[in-house]
């Protein structure tokens, strides 16, 4: 009811903002931020950059609104998207406020792109899609995500912080990016707590075969693989140390180390539901080319629920995902 009351008291500055339009063709012409509760329930195109100020409240209620191609449309304050409301993103958007999807859409067209620096906020009703970029500028953690986002997703770039890679928050460790010998003390407390509850919600005695492993402790995990079936066998499926996802304590192993784990019926159940609990299989099947290794369908990582679904649902390894591959 508040918002409604100060959209009716500020309908004369509105009407300045918004040019009078048909319903399937309407115009949006404002270079100046209204201290208000904006209300889009018809159609309506931006058609010049525009600013939702700090102070501000934008709701696509059920309606459509269009940022033109060439336009940058800025979301400082606070955009939501509910009642099947759409944003239709051609030109430029750039969040540094909070955008909350609430039953509504964002469809960011081919060319069109938006660089997230705030928060998304997505419920399970909701969904980015399109043929466009979302462009996560900073932090993974921006995007909260129960529904669903098909739209290309872009990383940033590396960041080293104490000799360890991150990429928008996500600890990364490969064949490539390694971690100092001093790194870990343990198992991650949220990873353990998720499995915990993943294991106890399955209805399987799932068993952590192996959790974090220190440096020393993969540097003799390795050399024993090499021993047993040579370095080029076990560099497949063993990393070396400093390496090791194990020695960051978000990895997990689940009850068997063999493939055809895969083909039981824990498994298979792990496949299709460690997303929801913030997990991945690290090492997907016909992935090896780019994560280095065989697959692996026990070895799970964390990640948070809302990235490990982006992960999941994107159908990428983690390389992929983070445009590293």
């Amino acid at each position: 009811m508040a918002k409604r009351f100060v959209f009716i008291a500020a309908a004369a500055l509105l009407a300045s903002m918004f040019s009078s339009c048909a319903a399937d063709s309407s115009q949006t012409s404002a270079s100046a931020s209204l201290s208000s509760v904006t209300e889009i329930t018809t159609p309506k195109k931006v058609v010049k950059d525009y600013t939702v100020g700090e102070k501000e409240i934008m709701c696509i209620n059920g309606g459509r609104l269009t940022i033109e191609d060439g336009v940058e449309f800025a979301v400082a304050g606070e955009l939501e998207i509910s009642e099947n409301g759409i944003l239709c993103v051609c030109g430029d958007v750039d969040i540094t406020g909070n955008v909350k999807l609430q039953g509504g859409r964002i469809v960011v067209m081919e060319g069109g792109s938006i660089d997230l620096s705030g928060k998304l906020e997505i419920d399970e009703n909701s969904s980015v899609g399109g043929d466009g970029v979302l462009n996560v500028t900073e932090s993974f953690d921006d995007i909260v995500c129960g529904g669903s986002v098909t739209a290309r997703i872009c990383a940033p770039q590396p960041v080293e912080r104490d000799g360890v890679t991150y990429v928008g928050d996500i600890l990364l460790v490969n064949k490539k990016y390694d971690l100092p010998e001093s790194y870990g003390n343990g198992i991650n407390s949220d990873a353990y707590s998720a499995f915990l509850r993943m294991k106890e919600e399955s209805g399987f005695d799932m068993t952590i075969v192996s959790g974090y492993r220190s440096y020393e402790k993969q540097e003799s995990t390795f050399k024993y693989w090499c021993d047993r079936d040579g370095y080029e066998a076990a560099v497949m499926y063993s990393a070396k140390a400093g390496h090791s996802e194990h020695q960051t304590g978000l990895a997990i192993d689940v009850t068997s180390i063999e493939t055809d784990y895969a083909e039981t019926e824990e498994g298979r159940w792990l496949a299709e539901n460690c997303y929801k609990y913030g997990f991945i299989i690290r090492y997907p099947e016909n992935k090896t080319d780019i994560t280095g290794y065989v697959y692996e369908p026990w070895h799970i990582r964390y990640l948070g629920e809302s990235t490990a679904k982006l992960v999941h649902d994107s159908r990428l390894c983690l390389e992929e995902f983070l445009g590293l591959a």
